[in-house]
């Protein structure tokens, strides 16, 4: 998981300062998974109807086209939940690109076209049917609180101008027309984490309210013994903005008894609604472990053996030199970090 490509890093720089200092550091914080994500479709297909009505209104060469839309955004962010056990605080730690924003929006286009030359009339769908599809993710660093460097979200979707409708020579008897529709535009989505609530199990009240980015809040969580877990659950919530903006644009040439009539690419802008409505996240279990107290004797100098002092009477030059260390003192430390490094490292993979 990318969560530990962070936390030995810092655990080995803790290792390394309590050996620098002779002292053993014992851990006082613990992490749990917090992953969380929202999906929803913000456009459903069955409820979106687009009707251009016959375009250029008086011209002899008129296209209309009718839309169904459909669109689905989703917001998925992965990373730690840290408890302090000492201080009672808790604050939430994501990982860089570990966090995914997801969209689609599909375009149901029937194109018709209609027109009045030389006398000849006719109006009537062209081809089936076309099914056009624009998708895009992103990744940010989780969680979206004010202060996250990639708070707020904001991820524009360019569409390239490209065109969706193709249809060549169409016989119409007496006529013959080739009809085009290209697409352009864009897909804009806002998104901001405006709390994430922290509630602890057990606990009457007493619920953490993160508002800002790596800013811990306090938390008291139920009492268990080292080693076990205290449970609590985390629920984020958050403000979203989808604002598409689609172009549709159409262009015909029609050819009456040889004579070839144009109608030149014009815009249509196709009118999807803005979508903006607040998210409530599902809350989801966090599990902490209580950390083992520290050992007294570990905060012992590692070369006090409490044996009477055999260096008593030496001259003044070889006063508290240290030249005799035990064994097991600086360098038996080293070996226990170099250990205990691994084995956290161990422990994370098997997560």
């Amino acid at each position: 998981m990318r969560a530990s490509l962070t936390a030995p890093g810092t655990l080995a720089l803790l290792i390394a300062t309590s050996i620098a200092a002779g002292t053993a550091t014992a851990a006082t914080t613990s992490s749990s998974p917090y992953a969380t994500g929202y999906a929803e479709q913000v456009i459903d297909v069955d409820d979106f109807d687009y009707d251009s009505d016959w375009q250029p209104a008086d011209s002899p060469i008129q296209v209309r086209l009718v839309i169904h839309a459909g669109n689905t955004i989703s917001i998925d962010m992965l990373g730690d939940a840290i408890y302090d056990w000492d201080d009672a605080t808790v604050v939430l730690e994501g990982q860089p690109d570990m966090g995914l924003y997801e969209v689609d929006l599909g375009l149901n286009i029937t194109s018709s076209l209609r027109f009045d030359l030389l006398g000849i009339e006719w109006e009537g769908e062209v081809g089936d049917p076309i099914e056009f599809m624009v998708e895009d993710l992103a990744p940010f660093l989780p969680y979206l609180l004010p202060g996250n460097p990639d708070s707020p979200l904001d991820v524009t979707t360019e569409v390239e101008k490209q065109t969706v409708v193709d249809y060549q020579a169409v016989d119409l008897l007496v006529a013959s027309a080739a009809v085009q529709v290209a697409i352009s535009g864009e897909l804009n989505t806002w998104f901001e984490t405006t709390s994430v609530t922290v509630t602890p199990d057990e606990v009457d009240g007493g619920a953490a309210e993160l508002v800002y980015h790596d800013e811990p809040q306090p938390l008291a969580l139920a009492e268990v013994e080292p080693l076990d877990l205290a449970g609590a659950s985390a629920q984020l919530s958050g403000d979203i903005v989808f604002t598409p903006n689609l172009h549709a644009w159409p262009s015909v040439i029609v050819d009456v008894l040889g004579t070839e009539y144009t109608l030149a690419e014009f815009d249509i802008p196709i009118d999807l609604p803005v979508f903006e409505d607040s998210w409530l996240f599902e809350p989801e279990p966090l599990a902490f472990e209580r950390p083992e107290p520290a050992d007294p004797e570990d905060s012992a100098n590692p070369d006090d053996t409490g044996a009477p002092d055999d260096t008593a009477g030496q001259g003044d030059d070889d006063k508290g030199c240290g030249c005799a260390a035990a064994p097991g003192g600086r360098a038996g430390l080293v070996a226990m970090a170099w250990l205990l490094l691994g084995a956290v490292l161990l422990r994370r993979r098997e997560r």
